[in-house]
């Protein structure tokens, strides 16, 4: 199954090119031939079309051990998810560097904790990222219907766990 995710990408990427065109028109043309081609919707074409082209272009070595089956397509998704806000292209490279030999050894899932803790370590960003995430802290109330409710908390995960393990 990995081999074949490989070459999914790769022949996406074959397809669209290895970047955006620039031309919106000729994007949503794209997304379209892909989601046809592979009997797909619209949106996850052009999900597919995003991840491959970053894996492709910006962490081939990754495409490469999921075409060896040293890696499964959930740890390349979980890369690219993780440092979809990281534009900076040196950080990309050290954290991609840093992150195959992990990715090999672990579950998706704890793969993705490293990414993440690779991306606060490597990219210089992410602590002002933070502090901005703080100001958008905060407590939302829904009302549902029946009597019922929703309460929403957004804070630092730490404080959200011991309040989920308290409740």
């Amino acid at each position: 199954q990995a081999k074949v995710d490989a070459l999914r990408l790769r022949s996406v990427v074959e397809v669209v090119g290895p970047t955006s065109s620039g031309d919106s028109l000729l994007e949503r043309q794209y997304a379209h031939e892909v989601a046809v081609g592979l009997r797909v919707g619209k949106g996850t074409a052009e999900r597919l079309i995003d991840r491959a082209r970053t894996l492709c272009g910006t962490f081939p070595a990754f495409v490469e051990a999921l075409d060896a089956g040293e890696i499964v397509l959930a740890h390349c998704l979980a890369l690219v998810d993780e440092t979809a806000h990281v534009v900076d292209e040196a950080a990309l490279a050290v954290i991609g560097g840093r992150a195959l030999p992990r990715a090999k050894r672990r579950t998706p899932g704890d793969f993705r904790r490293i990414v993440r803790e690779l991306v606060a370590l490597y990219y210089t960003d992410a602590v002002a990222r933070r502090e901005r995430a703080k100001a958008d802290r905060g407590v939302r109330v829904t009302y549902l219907p029946d009597g019922m409710a929703t309460l929403a908390i957004t804070h630092e995960r730490v404080l959200v766990d011991a309040m989920a393990s308290a409740i």
